[in-house]
């Protein structure tokens, strides 16, 4: 006989406003203050999709509380991935993201970073999305199954931008000291 787990849909909302907080705070600062216009420009387009993901899970997370239920979240968590997944909410997911990044977005701390160090920043937090909705694709009903499919997708390209961005900076670091004649 397989074991049932109860999800809390507001936890579940709250780390995902978590989530989507640090990502918007990190592509606002780096939209404002990254000294190489290109690493500028993305932030400022991710900064954009990063707060259309927020106001979606602030408004399910308010409709959540406020009817003590909802229906975004299957109630009955089945399987051993899923269990997984709610092992490692429960246990790592956040203390990851919120105490290790979420340190770091103090703004003394991302004035220091070097546009490579922002980007490789920003890598991780995306990577950290794509586990988080990849893992919620299992929970949520039917009919909603489609907007998480499609936030983690987003979150892969946001992914896929940020490491060609740093390819190609990194290639320019590597032609600046290297001569061709």
């Amino acid at each position: 006989m397989h074991m049932y787990k109860k999800i809390n849909p507001a936890n579940i909302c709250e780390l995902a406003v978590k989530i989507e907080s640090l990502s918007l705070g990190l592509y606002t600062f780096g939209a404002k203050h990254s000294e190489d216009p290109e690493v500028a420009k993305l932030c400022g387009d991710l900064a954009l999709r990063e707060s259309e993901h927020n106001a979606f899970f602030q408004t399910l997370l308010k409709k959540t509380r406020q009817e003590g239920f909802s229906d975004f979240f299957d109630w009955l968590i089945k399987g051993a991935s899923t269990d997984d997944f709610i092992m490692q909410l429960d246990e790592g997911m956040e203390s990851r993201v919120i105490n290790q990044m979420g340190l770091r977005l103090d703004p003394a701390l991302l004035a220091a970073m070097t546009p490579k160090e922002l980007l490789r920043f920003a890598i991780q937090l995306e990577e950290t999305g794509i586990e988080f909705y990849s893992g919620l694709e299992k929970q949520v009903k039917a009919a909603h199954k489609k907007y998480i499919i499609d936030l983690a997708n987003e979150e892969r390209r946001h992914l896929r931008d940020l490491l060609g961005l740093l390819k190609r900076l990194e290639m320019a670091s590597v032609r600046d000291w290297v001569r061709v004649d």
